[in-house]
């Protein structure tokens, strides 16, 4: 699960939308109510103007939520205020705006997910037009919503985590078998940093019961997603990767909130989903089935592997790993933390491992392990990416391995000119 709880705080910037948090000021901001909310809604926009080839249902919602927000009647606005000035701490430009977006975020989970727990409401169930979503926002804040829970959303709207997806293992499994013969298939040890409900290692480790959806037909053209060409062959090859590559004979999800609470797993669930995938009992099935896999080879500590002391007594008093995993974990911490991040997976891993790391970024040598975290993420056309830090090259930093489509990895660019990659995938 991410670790937001640093970042869930919003703040107001005057600065262009599509700048990097390197050109930003580095001041504390203060800020009236109705500016807080302005920048709720600039937050949203970055949202709702996301290029094509994205998921346009996230666009959607952000849509009806600023015309909700908007509305005349003020439910949503005087709502929204309490919020923001409840979960307001002064920061800086550039972690105000990723604050901003990922408030955005945030609400369509905890208005989906009582959306969800009052199914049996007559709305549109699928939820596909911007035009779908005002009137049940505004009923959810007005509290009259049928089998509503008054208290709810509010208390999704203050949570610090977001959950994630099983299907971003892709990536790392993708980076796992790239750097095979560099591990023992017998004694292969995974961390995953910031694991949320273990969904991605269930998925891994269970591939035989629960394999991956939509790998099939994955667009890996180096022209993806301008052209129309689609290698089938690279296709098929990067599926059967995917199927059959090296297993952890041992792995552990860390995470700061424990993965059998129910209610944790409740907002995996709904962060998972869309409120227009909520209606289908054979996704509801899938995941749970997935939630509930145990294996003698999957391990749970709960910690925080950014608190010096949880590290070293929870987490390396266990050993070192082959190879460390943080997806969609770095990209919302404030700037001064994502290189700590990194740091903190580097030292879980031995000599010769591999920290892979899931997220909103893209290289940039000036940065920190030659890496930047995307503030508008939107703005990319491939926003999700798996990048590769080789302990035998530290001077490398990290590197790209992959690109996806979006942050549910559903098509993906490899990076070819990545020396293992294409050797792996026969390129090089």
């Amino acid at each position: 699960m991410p670790y937001l709880y640093y970042c869930v705080k919003l703040g107001y910037s005057k600065c262009t939308m599509g700048e990097t948090a390197a050109g930003l000021a580095r001041e504390p901001l203060a800020l009236t109510p109705d500016e807080k909310l302005d920048f709720f809604l600039d937050g949203l926009q970055v949202i709702r103007d996301q290029p094509d080839g994205q998921d346009p249902r996230i666009s959607h919602f952000a849509v009806g939520m600023q015309t909700a927000v908007k509305s005349r009647r003020g439910e949503v606005r005087a709502a929204m205020q309490g919020v923001l000035d409840d979960r307001l701490e002064h920061q800086d430009e550039g972690d105000a705006l990723r604050s901003a977006i990922y408030l955005g975020k945030l609400s369509l989970r905890a208005i989906g997910s009582q959306l969800w727990l009052a199914r049996d409401y007559l709305y549109p169930q699928d939820f596909n037009r911007p035009a779908d979503w005002p009137r049940p926002i505004r009923e959810i804040f007005a509290g009259s919503l049928r089998s509503f829970n008054s208290d709810g959303i509010y208390v999704d709207l203050r949570r610090d985590l977001t959950s994630n997806i099983g299907a971003r293992m892709k990536g790392p499994i993708l980076a796992a078998a790239a750097y095979e013969d560099r591990f023992d298939p017998e004694d292969f040890t995974v961390y995953d940093l910031g694991c949320s409900q273990g969904l991605g290692l269930k998925q891994w480790t269970a591939r035989g019961l629960y394999p991956f959806e939509a790998t099939a037909g994955l667009r890996t053209s180096t022209r993806f997603p301008k052209g129309p060409f689609v290698d089938r062959k690279l296709s098929a090859k990067l599926d059967r990767i995917i199927a059959t590559a090296i297993e952890p004979t041992q792995c552990n999800g860390i995470d700061i909130v424990r993965p059998d609470d129910f209610g944790n797993m409740l907002w995996a669930f709904i962060c998972s989903h869309y409120p227009s995938d909520l209606e289908d009992d054979a996704l509801t099935a899938h995941f749970l089935r997935l939630a509930s896999f145990r294996s003698p080879r999957l391990a749970f500590t709960e910690a925080d592997f950014m608190n010096e002391q949880q590290l070293e007594s929870r987490i390396l008093s266990s050993g070192q790993a082959d190879m460390a995993i943080m997806s969609t974990v770095v990209y919302m911490m404030p700037e001064s933390e994502q290189a700590v991040a990194i740091e903190r997976a580097v030292r879980c891993v031995k000599k010769g491992g591999i920290v892979v790391v899931n997220e909103f970024a893209k290289p940039n040598p000036d940065m920190p392990y030659n890496l930047e975290f995307l503030i508008r993420w939107y703005d990319e056309l491939l926003p999700y990416k798996t990048f590769v830090y080789d302990t035998l090259q530290p001077e490398a930093g990290l590197q790209l391995v992959a690109e996806w489509s979006n942050g549910r990895c559903t098509a993906v660019k490899p990076n070819l000119k990545h020396a293992n990659v294409g050797k792996l995938l026969g390129a090089a």
